[in-house]
């Protein structure tokens, strides 16, 4: 089930979302460069960053922990509590998946 299709959507959607974030913190930075001054600005980025570099060595080991399968079993079933409740997209991907998980 992994094709070139697949592997380039997902690549895709994970750079416009990292983008969008990106973006956006870009858009704070700016923001209180501009009313606060860019010293605090720049601190706060740097801050920002540090602490996000330390959660992810702290607490990115921790990830191999969680059972795949459990967790493709509750995105899916999500996602179809999502199209329940109006999301006309989100049954396929769910049933996608939660068949990839007992693949």
């Amino acid at each position: 089930m992994t094709d070139i299709t697949t592997i380039a959507s997902t690549i895709t959607a994970a750079f416009l979302a990292s983008f969008v974030e990106v973006v956006e913190a870009f858009t704070i930075m700016l923001a209180v460069g501009v009313t606060q001054g860019w010293r605090p600005a720049f601190i706060g980025a740097g801050l920002a960053g540090a602490v996000l570099a330390a959660l992810v060595l702290l607490l990115g080991p921790l990830l191999s922990l969680i059972p795949v399968h459990g967790l493709q079993f509750a995105i899916g079933v999500l996602l179809i509590e999502a199209e329940a409740a109006g999301g006309e997209v989100a049954a396929p991907i769910a049933s996608q998946v939660i068949s990839a998980g007992y693949e």
